[in-house]
């Protein structure tokens, strides 16, 4: 279906859409990366924020590479990125004491979406002004598990 997120698993399955790879996470950690209290529901808002910021960035990254250039809108693009944007200045402020808790799977949501971000759009510059949320992606980034599903740019 040429859908993005998509995870390969060991034994050859691709899992695509990422409620389902988040579902499938959670399983593999012991049904651990979403509380049962009332954290759940700030959970479960960072994932939708961070299926958010990808949705944008991948829509971005198709008008440029799918999009007939006479058809491009630069206005189109620039909407798309104020809502990063604005995803980004609210995790570095509203969100940033639950991003430094422990892990769940809003913080994998948001730090795949910034590596996304990263890999596609580095020019754009999301960290500018949102220094809480740029040190927390350093350290999150450098976790085993990120490094080892880290795609390649290309």
């Amino acid at each position: 279906m040429a859908k993005l997120p998509a995870l390969e698993c060991d034994d050859g399955r691709t899992l695509y859409d990422s409620r389902v790879i988040c579902a499938y996470l959670d399983e593999k950690a012991g049904n651990k990366l979403y509380s049962s209290d009332a954290q759940r529901w700030d959970t479960l808002t960072l994932e939708a924020m961070g299926d958010g910021i990808l949705d944008a960035a991948l829509l971005i990254t198709y008008e440029a590479r799918l999009r007939p250039e006479g058809k491009r809108s630069d206005d189109w693009t620039n909407a798309q990125w104020c809502r990063i944007a604005g995803a980004c200045a609210a995790l570095d402020t509203r969100w940033a004491e639950h991003l430094m808790g422990p892990m769940d799977m809003g913080q994998i949501g948001v730090a795949c979406a910034l590596g996304y971000l990263d890999i596609r759009h580095g020019t754009r510059g999301w960290r500018q002004g949102n220094d809480a949320l740029s040190n927390w992606y350093a350290t999150f980034k450098e976790r085993p598990s990120m490094k080892a599903t880290e795609p390649p740019a290309n």
